[in-house]
């Protein structure tokens, strides 16, 4: 799958904010995302994971559309505070797409230091109620649709 089929996919659900820790498993998004032609998003690079959530619940509240947060999975750890103290539903119900790095991807070859964080990955997700789709590199452009109308559906409703 190429960066700007991902990328076309976020401009079409409405995001016109995109905030996030650079990670070398999303190495093709963060390139275009900091590339000198990225002028479609207004674009934020914060210290940490939970500032991006701040980001994003700042510009939701100031212009009612949600934002695009990317990170490595162990960023997962750095929104626990913010996504349930601030955005989730059962708050102030500030919906957000997250694109996150999958290391230590179960039945991957990566560094022993992933590979726990791999195997929870989607615990965490499920546990912070956020709905998930995996998306990898044979992913076809109607799948990625797919996964982008879900995600549109659950941004609609504040998820």
């Amino acid at each position: 799958m190429k960066a700007e089929d991902f990328i076309s996919q976020i401009k079409r659900i409405g995001i016109e904010t995109v905030t996030g820790i650079p990670d070398s498993t999303l190495k093709q998004f963060c390139n275009y995302m900091n590339g000198e032609g990225c002028t479609e998003f207004a674009h934020y690079v914060p210290a940490n994971e939970g500032a991006a959530v701040g980001i994003a619940v700042g510009t939701y509240l100031a212009t009612g559309k949600p934002a695009c947060i990317y990170m490595q999975n162990s960023g997962i750890g750095n929104v626990v505070n913010p996504v349930t103290s601030i955005a989730h539903e059962e708050v102030y119900d500030i919906p957000i797409l997250f694109v996150t790095g999958w290391r230590g991807e179960p039945k991957s070859n990566d560094e022993p230091q992933h590979k726990f964080m791999g195997k929870i990955t989607k615990s965490m997700f499920e546990v912070l109620n956020i709905k998930y789709a995996v998306i990898g590199p044979d992913t076809t452009k109607n799948e990625l649709e797919d996964i982008f109308n879900m995600a549109k559906t659950q941004l609609e409703k504040n998820r």
